[in-house]
């Protein structure tokens, strides 16, 4: 997207009722011709590129969010993360980019969640998101190259894919994983939020902490306490957690990957800066009682959390709000 006439970003004063879809790297059988809901969207977006950071996009269902959203990758030049919300949309940008979009105008790749690899290593169907070298264990499929390495983090893997590809599709959960991870993919200068409308809501979920009773080495803290007193409630039972895992050995890595878990959601406790919120369900003594610890405003993280150092952000959704926006673009 970034060399020669064919990869590079075409010029702004360009009109879209000129170009085709397939100059824009979209498959001519799928995509003869612009639809005037998309001509409009465009050229609206082209021309409010420098105004804001943010912007907010309501397009009807069935308006063909998917290969705009390829269009205005291929149109700014940008390499560009889009967001899914599901499954089912995520399977149809595949549809849509996979039918015929062109790798010398932008290569594109799929990247989905470690649960949806199988590891390399084991004999038995293990994910990488259960795979060992999570927890301590030497690996060398990460680092061996061809169809024998890992399906994930090896040379030819999928995060390796992502990291070369101009346009990657991605749910929010594994964006947010990853961005704000030790392992972080090579920047993204475009963000387009597809089901923008849910942003905050995945945004909420990512940074909630929950905490089963069943799972930890004692009771859960009572109910009404404090911020502060949860707090040092999680500081004093993460320590015995860490102490439990120093006893347990590596091959036992899906009981260590449990108490990994427990950990990280006992760290989202201890680092809660701000207005957090408690809630408590189930009843004491039963092994379904359950903790969450959530921020009261997520829209205050969206910057650091969600949006990162990305510069160009397209919100988009059939019931996108004014309300909504203004909620979203809070504290940027």
């Amino acid at each position: 997207m970034d060399g020669g006439s064919a990869g590079g970003a075409l010029s702004l004063n360009q009109s879209l009722h000129i170009l085709s879809p397939a100059s824009l790297g979209l498959s001519p059988a799928r995509y003869p011709q612009w639809r005037d809901v998309q001509v409009e969207a465009l050229n609206w977006l082209m021309s409010h590129r420098g105004d804001a950071r943010v912007k907010g996009l309501c397009l009807p269902t069935g308006s063909g969010k998917s290969p705009l959203a390829a269009a205005y990758a291929a149109l700014t030049g940008q390499r560009t993360a889009i967001l899914v919300g599901t499954r089912q949309l995520q399977d149809q940008y595949g549809r849509d980019l996979g039918a015929g979009y062109d790798p010398r105008v932008a290569v594109w790749a799929d990247l989905r969640g470690q649960g949806n690899y199988t590891c390399a290593r084991e004999g038995r169907p293990v994910t990488v998101e259960m795979a060992p070298c999570h927890h301590g264990q030497q690996c060398e499929m990460g680092d061996e190259d061809g169809p024998g390495g890992c399906l994930y983090y090896g040379f030819d893997g999928a995060l390796a894919r992502a990291g070369e590809a101009d346009v990657v599709v991605l749910n929010y959960s594994a964006w947010l994983h990853l961005v704000n991870g030790p392992r972080r993919l090579r920047e993204f200068s475009c963000l387009i939020l597809d089901e923008g409308d849910t942003a905050l809501d995945w945004l909420s979920e990512y940074l909630a902490a929950q905490l089963w009773e069943r799972g930890l080495l004692g009771e859960l803290p009572a109910e009404g306490t404090d911020m502060q007193g949860l707090q040092l409630w999680a500081v004093e039972t993460d320590a015995g957690v860490a102490a439990l895992l120093q006893t347990i050995p590596l091959h036992r890595y899906r009981q260590r990957l449990e108490w990994q878990r427990v950990r990280r959601e006992l760290s989202k406790v201890v680092t809660a800066q701000g207005s957090w919120v408690a809630s408590w369900e189930g009843r004491k003594g039963t092994s379904g009682r359950v903790l969450r610890v959530e921020p009261v405003e997520p829209a205050a993280y969206v910057g650091r959390a969600l949006l990162q150092d990305v510069g160009d952000v397209v919100v988009m959704s059939a019931t996108l709000t004014k309300s909504y926006m203004e909620m979203f673009t809070r504290y940027l």
